[in-house]
């Protein structure tokens, strides 16, 4: 039995594998099969887990904590912390690259980068990227290219610039729109033809 009345889940990953994990408050992954019932919980933190995604490769999972941890469990159902923030600020939604980079929300430093040894903060300026623990704050795609893009709701449109290793908020940056982009984007849509 596993009730989320008094214990909410934040995320939700269908594994491919003819399962689906679910991230508590209470610090657990929990797995299920198709037929509702649990098959595992694995105890993640002592903190809440906000964020669950699979790797690209299906192999593991990745998960974020509410103290700026970043854990990987395996098919074995085995956990690692990958890494820890220095401020042990909450990490939230996640997303994998083709490089196989994570790409983090995160309460104090907008997006982090972890690039499998360490976190890249100061992607973005501090004091105007805060974010909250809901999936839909960035929506976060790669284009035809390998670029990266960020969509951060409220603060802009933004994409990586690999050189540079920071953010390129594009409702700053007129020179490249000839123009004022908005910062109050709801949705972006990146078509197939790039």
């Amino acid at each position: 039995q596993y009730s989320t009345k008094n214990n909410p889940f934040r995320a939700i990953v269908e594994d491919g594998l003819g399962a689906f994990w679910l991230a508590d408050s209470r610090g657990n992954v929990v797995k299920f099969n198709y037929d509702l019932k649990k098959t595992a919980q694995i105890s993640i933190s002592q903190s809440r887990v906000y964020g669950i995604i699979n790797d690209i490769e299906k192999k593991s999972l990745y998960c974020t904590t509410s103290k700026g941890e970043l854990y990987e469990v395996n098919s074995l159902h085995q956990k690692k912390l990958l890494g820890t923030l220095q401020d042990r600020s909450p990490l939230y939604a996640l997303y994998q690259d083709r490089q196989q980079n994570l790409w983090i929300e995160s309460e104090h430093f907008g997006i982090v980068k972890f690039d499998g040894r360490r976190f890249q903060t100061g992607l973005f300026p501090r004091k105007d990227y805060t974010f909250w623990p809901f999936a839909e704050n960035a929506i976060i795609f790669e284009d035809i290219n390998k670029r990266l893009w960020v969509n951060l709701k409220k603060h802009g449109l933004a994409f990586y610039d690999a050189g540079q290793e920071k953010m390129v908020d594009l409702s700053l940056n007129t020179q490249e729109l000839n123009r004022t982009l908005s910062k109050v984007i709801q949705e972006v849509y990146y078509d197939p033809n790039g």
